[in-house]
This record gives structure tokens, sequence and C-alpha cells, in this order.
């Protein structure tokens, strides 16, 4: 039997700011272009072949090109819906399936960019109590607890911050780039000649994959983690609890009492920071993944385009 929508839980990530919102694949920029090239194809590859004198190699050219010309006026028909089909694909089918509302292309760049900006924070704080041994009574003991309990973190955190900092580099990049290379990348498909099919066929991939995967990740990342530390009561032990960490870790919205007790109490402190370590390297994984996609993504495209 399956369950009621008040039954399911529900995994549910609001959007960072009231700009960085979900937005739409638009290929209507690049719609006039593709006419033009689909009738200059069309007419140069039929002009060419009915000239007199010219060889076969050069009619068989322009009987390719006129043919792609085809492509090109069908793709500037079909690009609308393709950007729709995959709108549903995240909103009904991914969402509905897994009982998630997917409400921000940006909760993963903005998990990306704090994380490393608080593990940066961090290892400074750390630093800065190594240097604290001169001040009397307590500064001996918080100059050993940070080197000697809290010191080995800082390979942990190290890691963390530089796979942070490159993970919201590219999602910044792909995620900006969608509403230019999505219709771009048709516009390059429709050139004559497929002078440049292969790199329009990847980034309509590219758009297409991230527009679909972008939301997503923060639930998968929750998920992997949850299960890893499935059975525990404090770090991530149901994928709602886990996501709610993201959740805070991309919003910088900590309760700071929360946050001093996991740095006085290293148990807890180095099992949290391990759940952040997986977490970071689960969503950077599912990135190279996305991006992986898009690229065997582009090679079925361009099969099509040259099969059709």
């Amino acid at each position: 039997m399956s369950m009621s929508p008040e039954q399911a839980p529900q995994l549910n990530c609001p959007p960072m700011t009231t700009t960085n919102v979900s937005f739409i694949l638009d290929p209507r920029d690049a719609l006039p272009l593709m006419g033009v090239f689909a009738a200059v194809g069309w007419a140069v590859g039929v002009i060419v072949s009915v000239l007199p004198g010219v060889s076969a190699s050069t009619r068989a050219h322009a009987a390719a090109v006129r043919d792609h010309a085809l492509i090109a006026a069908f793709l500037a028909g079909v690009a609308g819906a393709i950007g729709r089909a995959a709108d549903w694909v995240l909103r009904d089918v991914i969402g509905g399936g897994l009982n998630v509302t997917t409400t921000s292309h940006w909760t993963a760049y903005d998990f990306f960019l704090h994380s490393a900006i608080i593990s940066g924070l961090i290892i400074a704080a750390i630093g800065a109590l190594s240097t604290v041994a001169v001040i009397p009574l307590i500064g001996p003991f918080l100059a050993f607890f940070a080197g000697v309990v809290l010191g080995p973190s800082t390979l942990i955190l190290t890691t963390i911050l530089v796979v942070s900092a490159l993970q919201a580099a590219t999602l910044l990049v792909a995620l900006q780039a969608i509403p230019i290379v999505y219709p771009a990348g048709f516009a390059l498909m429709a050139a004559p000649g497929r002078i440049a099919k292969g790199l329009g066929a990847f980034l309509i991939s590219l758009s297409l994959v991230m527009y679909v995967m972008a939301p997503v990740i923060p639930f998968v990342m929750a998920s992997i983690v949850s299960k890893t530390f499935a059975g525990e009561s404090k770090v991530g032990s149901d994928p709602i609890q886990m996501l709610t960490k993201i959740c805070e870790t991309a919003k910088m919205q900590f309760n700071p009492q929360d946050v001093v007790w996991s740095l006085l109490n290293p148990f807890q402190y180095y099992k949290d920071l391990f759940a952040w370590l997986l977490t970071v390297l689960a969503g950077a994984l599912l990135v190279a993944l996305s991006i992986a996609l898009a690229r065997a993504l582009s090679h079925s495209i361009g099969g099509v385009s040259a099969s059709i």
C-alpha cells in the first residue's frame, strides 16, 4: 500500500534567497538564427547539388548540408518541448517519485560555498587558539586543546575547503551559463555543415543534465550520508535530519550553542566532521557524475542527429 502525501516523508529545502530561484530552459533566443541556418543550408545544398559540372563528392557534401538543414528546422520546432520535458522529469517524475520538493537549483551551490567559508574559519580559529599559550592559566590549556585535540582535524577541514571551493565554482559557472548555453547549443547544432555539432550537443546536454540534477543533488547527498550513519542518534540518522544539516550549512543558520558544544566535545566534533566530509565528497561525486552524464548524452544527441 502506498503512503498518502501526508504520510510520506517530505524532504524540502527552501530556496536560499528570492533571487536564487529556479529557472526555465528557454530556447527562444536561438530560434531566429536556427531558422536562418536552416534556410541558408537548404538553399545552398539544393543549388549546389543541381549545378552542372560539379563532382560527385561535392554533390554528396551539398546533400549532407541540405539534410542537416532539415535537422536544424526540426530542432527549432522541438527545442521548447525538450525544455518542458526536462522540467516535467524534474518536478513530476523525480520530485513525485522521491516525495521531495525541488524548489531551488542553488541549494547545492550554496552548500559548497558556505562549506568552504566555514571550514576556512574553523582552520583559522584552531590556528588562533594555538597561539594563545602566553595567556595565564587558560592559555596553555587552549593551545594544547587546539594543537593536540583539534589539530589533526585540519587535514579534513582543508580537504573540505578545497573540494567545496572547486564544486562551488563548477556549479556557479554551470548554473549561471544555462540560460545562455541552452539556446546557444541549439544554434550551434543548427550551424550549416555540422561544423559545431559536437559543441552544440554538449551544451544542450550540460544544460539539461544540470537543470535536472542540481536541485536533486542535496537530496541524494542526504540519502547517502544517512545510510552511512544508519542507527546513529546525532549525525544523519535519517534523510530528513541530514538534509536539514545541509540546508543549515547552505543558509549559514546554526544554533551557536550546538556549534560551541561540538567544538568542546571532541567525540561529537569528529563525528560531525566526518559526516560533513562525507557529505562534501558525495556531492562532489554527484557533480562529477552529472558532467560525465552530460558528456555521454551529448554523444547520443550527436549520434541521433547524424542518423536522422
